[in-house]
């Protein structure tokens, strides 16, 4: 992978590509941004090539605007377009767009990129598919509703004549972009060809043979490789560390003490060591010695007893349906049980990594696998304090992501390293390190108790839910909603929770509470049913 020249930049290389090549360049701005043509600002509803480009040659491009972790959200986005566009699949190349403010939210999570992309990704197929209708339509001398789209190409349907997109391309690029209210968009299954059909996942070849590029494949002219060293406590800082014995050894470009920020979701404080390859630096490391600044922490013994203390509190009630104190008065019999599940780190296949470069004119370039780059550039650009318009981040490929890769600690981290070195610099960390430094699924104590009447129905259920958080508010990734099951589906039901402070980073944890919460209800059912 080259280093790009900066000197283009994205907007003017679709102007220029698109003039020279007589390539029909569509796209869809999103939400409130979707005002303008194809022509400039002052026209109806569109922003060129965001989603789609077509050649004259007929090869068809469809852009995936989100980040790829493994969910199939490269795929599934572009197949919305291409069943609104009319193509057949195997005639379509899918590209992966970089972060780009036009497209919009571009991150991976929640499950909310494709129903949020459902309109526009069907706005930007139907209305590309309109304007090659109406370029046919004007070509032959007959009406747009004569004209149909079908498989890459437009069909006459009364004469049966026939143009490709690709003959069609410099034509339909001189078409008003269709107002909204003009296009007929899908939504019925029975009008689907494509979606709903089992269609393997574009990058899954390239997995199979080896060839998929992740973010710790980046490879740039020059690039020289660094370890971060953090406190193994969280929110520790340096006193001091031998790095100038550290500079001496074999390979190594730079070695230093990073003051860092209170943030533990920026730039922490550390050691960093630079090196000629990642063997090197890392090598060196071995040989680091850090007298930390520790700060204090809890263990898992210290949460525990104070988890116990609070059970035996009411807590606060965050949900009650019923008379729940009558209905275990009454009931035939009492079941009670304590279930704890622990901080649990992501372990992502591909360790955090990202790649960056400061070019001469100050302009920072970022290679990340991040499932939400927006959030990465904004912090990097309030810890460096710099512009948001001078970062640039290509978007790679997630080596797994679960909900770590929402935090940007690692984009930051390697965003200052790049600012101390003229070169392109990969930060790479080590198992060890996504371990010792994640935001993890937060620790619970779920104290179950149901109520059974004499015909073994289930009359009440009571949950005091102990986890971590502060005055109300529970920390990233703990919420439990009222609405769990079985509220609702019994007649009595009440939720108690009960928070402890904690200094451990958290963050969501694929399906946040739900992961963790249905191994504690799941198996107080068998306890009841038993």
């Amino acid at each position: 992978m080259k280093t790009p020249n900066e000197n283009l930049n994205r907007r003017a290389f679709l102007k220029v590509s698109a003039l020279a090549s007589g390539a029909f360049m569509i796209g869809v701005s999103y939400r409130s941004n979707a005002a303008q043509t194809q022509s400039g600002p002052d026209a109806a509803t569109w922003s060129p090539n965001l989603y789609i480009r077509i050649e004259p040659s007929g090869s068809i491009t469809i852009v995936s605007k989100n980040p790829e972790g493994g969910q199939g959200i490269k795929t599934a986005m572009p197949m919305v377009v291409a069943e609104c566009l009319e193509v057949d699949w195997k005639d379509v190349t899918v590209e992966q767009a970089n972060l780009d403010d036009r497209y919009g939210r571009q991150a991976a999570g929640g499950s909310r990129g494709t129903p949020d992309g459902w309109n526009d990704l069907r706005i930007a197929g139907t209305g590309a598919a309109y304007m090659l209708r109406t370029a046919a339509a004007e070509t032959w001398g007959v009406s747009i509703d004569s004209c149909k789209a079908e498989n890459g190409t437009i069909v006459h349907e009364k004469s049966k004549r026939t143009l490709s997109y690709g003959r069609l391309a410099s034509l339909a690029s001189k078409q008003s972009v269709p107002a909204v209210e003009k296009l007929t968009l899908k939504s019925r299954p029975s009008e689907f060809k494509l979606l709903g059909k089992r269609i393997p996942g574009v990058d899954n070849k390239k997995i199979f043979t080896g060839q998929l590029a992740y973010g710790c494949d980046t490879r740039l002219d020059g690039m020289v490789y660094a370890v971060f060293q953090k406190c193994p406590s969280f929110g520790g800082k340096v006193r001091s560390a031998n790095v100038d014995q550290l500079k001496k050894a074999p390979g190594i470009v730079d070695a230093f003490i990073v003051e860092g920020t209170d943030n533990l979701k920026g730039l922490m404080p550390g050691v960093a060591i630079i090196a000629e390859s990642w063997w090197e630096a890392q090598s060196a490391r071995k040989q680091l010695q850090v007298d930390w600044d520790k700060v204090q922490s809890d263990s898992t013994a210290d949460y525990t007893r104070q988890a116990e203390a609070l059970t035996k509190q009411s807590g606060e009630t965050l949900g009650e349906n019923g008379n729940v104190d009558k209905a275990f008065d009454k009931a035939h019999k009492v079941i009670e049980s304590q279930y704890y599940y622990p901080f649990v780190s992501h372990a992502n296949m591909e360790p955090q990594n990202c790649t960056a470069y400061q070019h001469p004119s100050g302009k920072l370039e970022l290679w990340a696998p991040s499932q939400n780059p927006k959030s990465g550039r904004s912090l990097i650009a309030s810890t460096l304090r710099i512009s948001e318009d001078t970062i640039h981040v290509n978007m790679t490929r997630l080596g797994g992501g679960f909900g770590r890769r929402l935090t940007p600690d690692f984009m930051v981290e390697a965003a200052y390293l790049a600012t101390k070195v003229n070169r392109p610099v990969q930060l790479q960390w080590t198992r060890e390190d996504d371990i010792q430094h994640d935001f993890y699924r937060p620790a619970a104590w779920h104290n179950l108790k149901a109520a059974i009447d004499k015909s073994g129905k289930l009359t009440a259920w009571e949950n005091h839910f102990v986890t971590f958080g502060s005055g109300k508010r529970t920390v990233s990734g703990a919420n439990l909603s009222n609405k769990h099951y079985p509220a609702g589906l019994t007649p009595n039901f009440r939720l108690r929770q009960s928070l402890i402070q904690a200094k451990v980073p958290t963050g969501p944890w694929r399906s946040p509470g739900h992961s963790a919460y249905c191994f504690a209800f799941q198996s107080f059912m068998d306890e009841i049913a038993f």
